[in-house]
């Protein structure tokens, strides 16, 4: 991940212009000027000896950003091949020996331009799939750079700019009118295009073993030359999980790192996921919080080049718009801290493999033609995704949050091997089962997965309320793996997963429950806008009873009823009706499991506990304390080890782990004193068992979680 500048136009602020270009290439910067260009070039130093650029050999100076994989190959028969010190020295000897269509013979992510002062030619080029960017000036002048802002930046006019298109070359036949750098300085006056490679479209094998031994090359091509460590998002998804299988077969001892965002993912999968590392590796689960998350959003939104999706792609207007972007840039940003520079991302599996689609069906409104492969591939490609599409705004993704942390991305996926093994697939295996060359890969190897599910990458969910994001390691080879607890099966027993194990209509609610009690009373559109969802959605919990049961959530929403009625009747329901129902279903629930669920079930009680209180003693202290002698020490005993607990504990699971049994008993206790008596009211007007809710309710804050579709507004 390097960044380059060429131009024929004066640069008076290099330092503006260099703005965005910079932290794609922070290791140090080299500008040259010969002619009328000025060829500027920031370096990202990864693999081999640190080699400056641009490259310059006698009239012909090239500069390029990326990796080549075959540099060593690189032009064919071309004796000093074993004494380039990086792979980039490869360029100049293959434009000697090939001509203008040697960006044809390179394999690899790049992006590069190489002027010839001599024949005065120009040639642009990215690679197959266009994963590093290029824009350019149209409108036949010569002015070639990356990122976009930049340009302009010069004072080129938007409408004059254009990205390079994949899998292309572009020959400019140039034209010099000065000697050195000035508006005017070079004209086009002609333009040749090439393809830099053709893909064969017959459809004739059906076994997937050729694309997984050609996948697995391209894993370790990405890898097996690079000095830095490595990290993948590992997902509960098909594609992160393909990546985790090859990483952990051809990547080098100590050299990966895994990362999990707590949005959507599976925990229990993630964790069969990891029983199945056999390298030196590490995997961190990281709990983004609202603030952190805001944060980090603003953040892109000042230091990162804007780029605009398409209008079909359903994620947003924009990378900055893209939640999975804000998500990403967390992750790359405790990445570049430590160290851990080479990003091996999953991007165009889903548009070359799956087309957002199985047998028909479209997953995502963009989708072409649902995942269901004609007899004829030419019929239909290259699909709108194959290229361009979201297939470029995705990629555009990965690059522009990458750059702006000075992160290398790359791209398996997209190896050009492993996709025309896929184009050779019949179009019945193809058509057999959803992404089925990852499927066989992954059960290959008895590898878990979440058969035929498609999410995206949802970093706006399940969102930390309260407190800073939090890093946990859940996985190191070196330290031993913890044993187990209750709370490892945790997301199940608070049901926040729908019936497919995805994220469902309790995970929602909760997300509204927790954002309407901690919505200030005052910020009426906010709290009408939640009251109003929360109440629809209990009226249809009834029906969620047999397919999606959960007794915290029904508990919560009988609660919140409760809290929604008028003062008088809330009394009434509480002190005559009794609602004896709900005192074994309080102490029923696991309150260690109440606690790190993070269902409000606490906080509600306060709150009626509150109301009810007022309404019994409007002017008076509201609470009441007629206990007995033996249960008032029985209740100062439970308050005194919660009290002990917020002291000594934070958030953690670990920390939750040793703080079971503690809670347990303070539970035990409560239930000795309440549960024969079953009094809901004269229990929530009692003032130890407040005080002792209101503890309880702290100790849940920090494991309230929110989407940001519900919480925007408290961040």
């Amino acid at each position: 991940m390097c960044s380059f500048l060429v131009t024929s136009w004066l640069i008076s602020n290099l330092t503006a212009v260099n703005f965005f270009l910079l932290p794609r290439g922070p290791d140090g910067t080299r500008s040259l000027q010969k002619g009328p260009f000025t060829f500027v070039h920031n370096l990202l130093h990864m693999t081999g000896e640190r080699v400056w650029q641009p490259f310059v050999e006698d009239k012909v100076v090239a500069v390029y950003n990326g990796e080549i994989y075959n540099a060593r190959q690189v032009p064919p028969g071309f004796e000093g091949r074993h004494l380039y010190r990086s792979d980039g020295e490869c360029l100049l000897p293959a434009y000697q020996h090939l001509g203008p269509h040697f960006p044809q013979a390179l394999d690899g992510e790049f992006a590069l331009v190489l002027v010839d002062f001599e024949l005065q030619v120009a040639v642009l080029s990215t690679d197959v799939f266009g994963t590093k960017p290029l824009w350019w000036k149209a409108k036949l002048c010569l002015d070639q750079l990356e990122p976009q802002v930049a340009l302009l930046r010069l004072g080129i006019p938007e409408s004059e700019i254009r990205a390079a298109r994949p899998n292309e070359v572009m020959q400019l036949t140039l034209d010099f009118k000065a000697e050195a750098p000035q508006l005017g300085a070079v004209g086009v006056s002609g333009v040749s295009h090439y393809a830099i490679h053709e893909f064969d479209l017959r459809q004739f094998k059906d076994s997937t073993q050729d694309w997984q031994t050609a996948f697995r090359k391209a894993v370790w091509k990405r890898v097996a030359a690079s000095n830095r460590p490595t990290f993948v998002g590992l997902s509960s998804g098909y594609d992160s999980g393909a990546l985790h299988v090859a990483l952990e077969a051809e990547a080098a001892p100590h050299s990966v790192n895994y990362f999990t965002v707590a949005a959507e993912e599976l925990p229990d999968l993630i964790g069969r996921r990891l029983s199945h590392n056999r390298s030196m590796s590490r995997a961190f689960l990281l709990s983004l919080s609202l603030q952190d998350f805001q944060t980090e959003r603003d953040w892109l939104n000042l230091a990162s080049e804007p780029f605009k999706y398409g209008k079909s792609n359903w994620a947003g207007g924009s990378v900055q718009e893209d939640g999975a972007a804000t998500g990403l840039s967390a992750i790359f940003r405790r990445c570049r801290e430590s160290g851990i520079l080479v990003y091996v991302s999953g991007a165009g599996a889903d548009e070359i493999i799956s087309d957002y689609g199985f047998q028909g069906v479209k997953f995502f409104p963009h989708s072409a033609f649902g995942g269901l492969f004609p007899k004829d591939l030419s019929s239909i490609f290259p699909w709108p995704s194959v290229f361009l599409g979201t297939q470029r705004d995705y990629l555009m993704k990965e690059e522009v949050v990458a750059g702006s942390h000075g992160i290398e991305a790359r791209y398996p996926f997209l190896d050009k091997q492993a996709v025309q093994e896929f184009l050779w697939l019949s179009h019945t295996a193809k058509n057999q089962l959803y992404k089925r060359p990852v499927h066989e890969f992954l059960a290959a190897v008895g590898y878990p997965f979440d058969v035929g599910n498609k999410d995206g990458f949802a970093a706006g969910r399940n969102l930390k309320l309260w407190g800073t994001t939090a890093m946990e390691v859940i996985y190191d080879s070196l330290m031993p793996i913890p044993a187990r607890s209750p709370l490892d099966q945790l997301e199940s027993r608070s049901c926040i997963l729908g019936p497919g194990f995805r994220s469902g209509s309790w995970q929602r609610a909760r997300s509204q429950l927790v954002a309407f009690l901690s919505t200030p009373e005052d910020d009426v559109e906010a709290v009408g806008d939640l009251g109003a969802a929360l109440v629809a959605f209990s009226s249809q919990a009834d029906m969620l009873r047999e397919s999606e049961p959960c007794a915290m959530g029904e508990l919560c929403l009988q609660l919140l009823v409760l809290l929604l009625l008028e003062p008088s009747t809330k009394s009434l329901q509480v002190r005559f009706e009794r609602l004896e129902y709900l005192v074994p279903q309080i102490f029923s629930l696991p309150w260690e499991t109440v606690i790190m669920s993070g269902w409000p079930l606490f906080a509600l009680l306060v709150r009626v506990a509150h109301e009810v209180a007022i309404d019994v003693d409007p002017i008076g202290s509201h609470m009441v304390d007629s206990d007995s002698t033996e249960r008032a020490a029985t209740m100062e005993a439970a308050l005194a080890i919660v009290e002990t607990i917020l002291q000594v504990s934070d958030s953690s699971k670990a920390s939750m782990r040793q703080i079971i049994p503690s809670i347990q008993l303070v539970q035990a206790k409560m239930a000795q004193c309440w549960m024969q008596r079953g009094d809901l009211h004269a229990m929530l007007l009692n003032s130890r068992m407040f005080e002792l809710l209101t503890l309880l309710e702290t100790l849940s804050k920090p494991h309230y979680r929110v989407n940001l579709a519900d919480a925007w507004h408290l961040a």
